[in-house]
């Protein structure tokens, strides 16, 4: 059985099917899961809980995300926060993108649904 963590984990997730496969799994971790609409959102909250780890779907739409990563590790509030990043596996330009821009763990969609704890786990 995993040990358990407190902490925050804050979710840039638009696909609800992806929100029900993540935030059951994140709160057995012992995670307060918080979700986010927009890239303003999420970087708030990014700023405002200091998480454990972000998880940013890699496909949100309307949002660059890649754009977002590298936001991210130039903020001097919020750089070093760990980002686990995922997208579809035929998309392997955008996730070799997101891992040129400095995330911590790029996986395919079928990867984090399949192993999800075992992936936060790395990060606590």
């Amino acid at each position: 059985m995993s040990r358990l963590h407190s902490g925050n984990a804050v979710c840039l997730i638009p696909d609800l099917f992806f929100v029900a496969k993540v935030e059951s799994p994140l709160q057995m971790l012992g995670l307060e899961v918080l979700f986010a609409g927009s890239e303003g959102e999420f970087l708030d909250a990014l700023r405002r809980h200091q998480p454990i780890l972000a998880l940013i779907d890699l496909r949100a739409r309307g949002i660059d995300t890649i754009g977002l990563i590298a936001t991210i590790r130039t903020d001097p509030d919020i750089q070093g926060t760990q980002l686990l990043c995922f997208g579809d596996h035929v998309n392997a330009p955008l996730l070799e993108a997101a891992r040129e821009a400095g995330a911590d763990e790029v996986v395919t969609n079928g990867q984090l649904s399949a192993h999800l704890p075992t992936l936060v786990s790395q990060f606590l």
